[in-house]
């Protein structure tokens, strides 16, 4: 047999060396996989090497909210699916987002969608009803996946507009309704889960409501039906104002995003222009960051369909 001459013995440990890449590259990958068919509430394993190395070189928007943790009412109710759209931005930038709703297959569907990013982020779903009676104890139930909230966003949902030829005529009942739901159920929602918020590093608070397609043009002095709308609007506003000031000193920022009149998906598609229905949450976004400092106010989720919330640092 003839001696290996050193070329020969530089090759051979070359693809000696190629051989276990590959297989590291392959063993990584799979488990990358696997993390997205992960169970709430499983606890993740201890990262290997590679992993490490592979979650430093990932994209900072990747990592944006990480270590946030997020709850997102509504999910299986708002009109326009935007709550379940929040929820999924919130997860793509790298939170835990536990979403919360009445249905629980349509939550269970949902939860296979948030995407997992990184070997911290742990997805779940709580299935309840807001009561009538304003008995809300979400803040106990969500106490049995999280001891911390860092962004809440309530979304009213959807609201039963009362509609009559004559505003002084409306069922009281009706209209006590819209107002509950508009303002006082959000309240109560809010001082149930503000132990929670209260917990969490730089918490924020997001309110969000929508209003139906109408041409306010058109609209008669006697149509209650958009002037009771726009009062379940202007609630989510007011309450803003209301409880920003009063949490300023504990650090705690509140905000409202007006994600526009309820569209119907043909009318939403001209609206964005071509972008994806997606691009209405770079609001919520933004205002779910740590280093986010605005509060008290109101943003235009339409006016921020062009912006990337990872380029804007502390200020608007």
């Amino acid at each position: 047999t003839l001696p290996w001459t050193l070329t020969q013995l530089i090759i051979l440990s070359a693809l000696h060396m190629l051989a276990r890449t590959i297989t590291t590259s392959s063993r990584l990958l799979n488990v990358m996989a696997s993390r997205t068919m992960m169970h709430p509430g499983v606890p993740h394993a201890k990262l290997s090497e590679q992993e490490v190395k592979a979650e430093e070189q990932m994209k900072p928007r990747e990592v944006l909210l990480a270590n946030r943790t997020a709850l997102v009412t509504n999910c299986d109710t708002t009109q326009g699916g935007l709550a379940k759209n929040v929820a999924v931005a919130l997860a793509s930038y790298g939170a835990n987002v536990l979403i919360h709703g009445e249905q629980e297959q349509q939550l269970s569907e949902l939860l296979n969608e948030l995407p997992i990013n990184h070997s911290h982020q742990n997805h779940a779903f709580l299935v309840d009803k807001l009561d009538e009676d304003l008995s809300v104890d979400l803040g106990e139930k969500v106490k049995q996946f999280t001891n911390k909230l860092d962004v809440l966003v309530h979304n009213t949902g959807s609201i039963h507009i009362p509609k009559s030829e004559d505003a002084a005529k409306c069922e009281v009942a009706e209209f006590d309704d819209v107002i509950r739901q508009s303002l006082t159920t959000p309240y109560a929602l809010f001082q149930s889960l503000l132990p929670l918020v209260s917990a969490g590093n730089n918490p924020s608070v997001i309110f969000c409501s929508t209003t139906p397609e109408m041409d306010e043009h058109d609209v008669q002095d006697h149509d209650s039906t958009y002037y009771v709308s726009k009062f379940g609007f202007n609630s989510s506003r007011m309450l803003t104002k209301m409880l920003a000031g009063s949490l300023a000193k504990k650090n705690i920022r509140v905000n409202a995003v007006d994600p526009g009149r309820f569209l119907t998906h043909e009318n939403e598609t001209r609206a964005l222009n071509g972008r994806s229905e997606f691009a209405k949450t770079s609001a919520f976004v933004w205002l779910a960051r740590p280093d986010t400092e605005m509060s008290g106010a109101q943003l235009d989720a339409m006016e921020w369909i062009r912006r990337d919330p990872v380029m804007f640092k502390s200020f608007y």
